[in-house]
């Protein structure tokens, strides 16, 4: 079952698709941006964290076929997408930015600095590029998340005592293993 309801705000830009079948229950939001229900922005950018957003325009998206089982659809469609960004040659990042998602995401850049990404899970070309994106945002706000600075501690009084303990009663079951000498 299907409902449309004007979104609240969007005047006539915006309306919020519900749709109900048993216990499912979706609900994406149409909004005059090039993807649907992405945690996009205004302009069309990727929101990835609350200072950063990409441009899509940065992002090169290709569909391929997708591999393995899947019968007569897999076999004709072209529901496999891959995303590609060049990190080396983005203007949105500044260059700590930059060097810290090219140090972080190392083993998923290539030789150029081009990052990539591919989703095939679903059948369906728009459902894989929805996954692939948030996939792809998701990847690089972790790569900028601050690491947080390791404090040392210092061990309680009774974990100290726990361990000398531990230490006596080795020392005892190693002191029993000597020669044993024969009563007379």
């Amino acid at each position: 079952m299907w409902g449309i309801a004007p979104q609240a705000g969007t005047g006539t830009h915006g309306l919020t698709l519900t749709w109900t079948a048993g216990h499912a229950h979706a609900r994406a939001h149409l909004t005059s941006s090039w993807e649907v229900g992405l945690g996009g922005t205004q302009d069309g950018g990727i929101r990835i964290n609350q200072r950063l957003s990409i441009p899509r325009s940065e992002l090169e998206l290709r569909a391929s076929r997708s591999g393995g089982p899947g019968g007569q659809h897999a076999n004709t469609s072209a529901t496999r997408i891959q995303l590609f960004w060049n990190v080396r040659a983005s203007p949105s990042l500044s260059d700590r930015r930059r060097q810290l998602i090219l140090s972080r995401l190392a083993g998923r850049i290539d030789g150029s600095g081009v990052l990539q990404l591919a989703a095939d899970t679903h059948r369906s070309q728009y459902r894989n590029r929805q996954e692939v994106i948030e996939r792809f945002a998701a990847l690089v706000a972790e790569a900028l998340r601050p690491t947080r600075t390791r404090r040392p501690t210092r061990p309680t009084g009774a974990s100290r005592e726990k361990r000398l303990q531990a230490k006596k009663r080795r020392g005892r079951i190693k002191r029993l293993r000597g020669r044993v000498e024969p009563d007379d």
